[in-house]
């Protein structure tokens, strides 16, 4: 999966919120997140999703860390 951002935000903070966002409906996608799922499945299941998207993309936490600092 792949997730593209427009060149324009407000700022670097909210270009990182609306990232974040669109990848947590990428993990609710591909890991099979049902509406119907408890609390705790979505948790431990979104939570698997974000560490493997962290592991596939070591820059992106730098990047995200960067973008969050600037406000």
């Amino acid at each position: 999966m792949k997730v593209t951002l427009e060149a324009s935000f407000a700022s670097a903070s909210r270009a990182a919120e609306t990232l974040l966002h669109e990848i947590m409906h990428g993990v609710y996608w591909a890991y099979g997140i049902d509406d119907k799922d408890d609390e705790e499945r979505v948790v431990s299941t979104m939570a698997a999703g974000l560490q493997q998207v962290w592991r596939d993309n070591p820059e992106l936490m730098a990047w995200i860390t960067e973008a969050v600092a600037d406000g």
